[in-house]
């Protein structure tokens, strides 16, 4: 464990990405929960009716930094999983998590979430990336997620990871990234 942590910081600070728009560059990286980082989540899913509709999280229920960190640690109890704040240029704008990690069959989940004001810059294309890293550290060779079919820009992030769909319902697909098929940058495309 002590040599993948290690791997997973030093690949961490190297795979930090730089999202390049019009004017600016951003560094995204990923870190296991802090308290800082359930207070930004509380704020954000309290402020962002969006993100609560898609999560369904009902808008009169108010979140709270330590309800967010007890929650989101009662479901990586439950799940086998661990969970990382995304971070652009240090600013939490959401979250994704390795889950349902079985080392025996070399397997796991990945699933993420981001404000709606941060979609659509590329900061979960590159968090998925470090994510697929630390599985790879984990020993999984395959990662899925079932994604909702009108969920497009999920759906582009599996396929450009290299994934595969499997259709699972009319609404949802089953999409799995072989990671020990996978070149080092195929998140990139």
């Amino acid at each position: 464990r002590k040599k993948s942590l290690r791997a997973f910081f030093l690949a961490m600070l190297a795979a930090q990405q730089a999202v390049v728009g019009s004017k600016e560059t951003v560094m995204v990286s990923i870190r296991e929960l802090t308290h800082e980082d359930g207070a930004a989540l509380a704020e954000m899913l309290n402020g962002d009716a969006l993100l609560r509709a898609d999560l369904g999280i009902r808008m009169n229920q108010d979140i709270t930094a330590g309800g967010v960190l007890r929650d989101i640690r009662k479901w990586c109890g439950l799940r086998t999983a661990v969970s990382y704040a995304i971070l652009a240029d240090g600013v939490t704008v959401g979250m994704i998590s390795l889950s349902h990690i079985d080392p025996g069959s070399g397997t796991g989940c990945i699933g993420y979430w981001v404000g709606s004001s941060y979609r659509e810059h590329g900061y979960c294309k590159l968090a998925f990336k470090l994510v697929l890293h630390e599985a790879r550290c984990q020993g999984l060779h395959t990662v899925s997620a079932t994604i909702d079919n009108a969920n497009m820009a999920s759906r582009k992030l599996w396929h450009g990871a290299g994934g595969s769909g499997t259709p699972v319902s009319a609404e949802s697909t089953r999409y799995e990234v072989r990671i020990d098929r996978q070149q080092t940058n195929s998140a990139d495309r």
